[in-house]
């Protein structure tokens, strides 16, 4: 249900699975879900080369990326203080990529 949370032509930014990142693509939302579900069996195989794997990982910060992260509840933080929730200091990593990406 995750592109429901968006609008219909909502584009990500994604990166390819190099060691440094260096390849970036900008495609809709739910064209990207529907590669990875889909190309491959919706899996990355192990001798599939880093600039043919896209992850959608950290260029998450937009409005909508806040409102749906908004209803994340977070876990438990043993050494977070209550001033960490309150100022906001707890950042989110989020990402998604197919079966097998790591």
């Amino acid at each position: 249900h995750l592109p429901l949370n968006f609008p219909p032509d909502f584009n990500v930014t994604l990166t390819g699975s190099d060691s440094l990142s260096s390849h970036r693509r900008t495609i809709p939302l739910k064209q990207y879900l529907h590669e990875i579900t889909h190309n491959n069996g919706g899996e990355t195989r192990p001798d599939q080369l880093g600039n043919q794997t896209w992850y959608l990982f950290g260029e998450t910060h937009s409005g909508e990326w806040a409102n749906f992260l908004r209803l994340y509840n977070l876990p438990l933080c043993y050494s977070c203080t209550q001033m960490h929730y309150l100022q906001s200091l707890i950042a989110l990593s989020f990402g998604i990529g197919n079966v097998g990406s790591g």
